[in-house]
C-alpha cells in the first residue's frame, strides 16, 4: 500500500479558500495513494474543515496529534497511522511507498524526514517564503503547486490522461480535413462531368446520324 500524508492547511486550502487543483490533484492522488490528513488540530476540528470543502471523502484516516497529547514534527504520529492503516487494511506497507506532502518546514517536511519518508514541500499560503533552518527541514523535493505535485507523485496518472487526450484529437481533425478535400476538388470533377457529357451528346448525335444513313443507303 502506498501511503501520502498530507497536512491540509495551506496545501489544500488556505484562508477559508479551497485552490483551483485541489480536486482534481485528490481524485488522482487516491487511485495510487492512501490519504492521510496531517494536523496538529483536533479530528473533529481537522474533519469539520475537510466537509466543509467536500474533501473529507478523499481521506481514508486523520492523523492528529493533538488526539495523542503531542505536536509536529513528532514523527511518532506517521508511525500510529501506518499501524492503523495496516490493521484496517491487512495489507503490509514499507515506508519506501510513503510520503509526506506539506507547506511548513517545521511541522510537515521534519516530521516526514524524522520518519524516514520522503518528503515534498508545495510552495503555497503563507509559509512560501519560510526557510528551512537546518537539513532535517529540507525537503525531497519542491513543486510550486498541486498540480507540479501530481506529475510528481503519481506520474502514471497524468500519461494516462495525456494519452486519452491525443488519441481524441485527429478523429476531430479528420473530418474536416476531408471536407475540404471534396470542397477543393468539387470545381474541377464538375467540369470533367460537364466535359464528358457533352462529349457523350456529341457522340450520341454522330451515332443516330450514321446510323440514318446507313439504313437509307441499305433501303435506297
Amino acid at each position: 500500500m502506498n501511503v501520502l500524508f498530507i497536512s491540509p492547511q495551506e496545501v489544500l486550502y488556505s484562508k477559508g479558500q479551497i485552490y483551483p487543483d485541489t480536486v482534481r490533484f485528490l481524485k488522482n492522488a487516491m487511485k495510487k495513494y492512501a490519504l492521510v490528513a496531517l494536523t496538529d488540530d483536533a479530528q473533529d476540528v481537522c474533519g469539520t474543515e475537510l466537509e466543509e470543502h467536500n474533501l473529507l471523502g478523499y481521506f481514508e484516516l486523520i492523523a492528529s496529534s493533538k488526539d495523542y497529547d503531542t505536536r509536529l514534527p513528532d514523527y511518532r504520529i506517521i508511525n500510529i497511522s501506518l499501524a492503523m492503516l495496516k490493521d484496517k487494511s491487512g495489507e503490509d506497507i514499507s515506508k519506501r511507498k510513503c510520503a509526506v506532502l506539506g507547506a511548513r518546514p517545521y511541522e510537515d517536511i521534519k516530521c516526514g524526514n524524522d520518519a524516514g519518508i520522503k518528503t515534498f514541500r508545495v510552495m503555497t499560503g503563507i509559509y512560501v517564503n519560510a526557510d528551512p533552518e537546518d537539513a532535517s527541514e529540507r525537503p525531497t523535493a519542491k513543486v510550486s503547486d498541486l498540480k507540479e505535485a501530481l506529475y510528481l507523485l503519481a506520474p502514471g496518472e497524468i500519461k494516462k490522461s495525456n494519452t486519452i487526450k491525443k488519441a481524441a484529437a485527429p478523429k476531430k481533425v479528420k473530418p474536416k480535413r476531408a471536407i475540404q478535400k471534396k470542397k477543393a476538388l468539387g470545381k474541377p470533377v464538375a467540369k470533367k462531368t460537364k466535359i464528358g457529357k457533352a462529349k457523350t451528346k456529341a457522340a450520341k448525335k454522330k451515332t443516330k446520324r450514321t446510323s440514318k444513313k446507313e439504313i437509307e443507303d441499305f433501303f435506297f
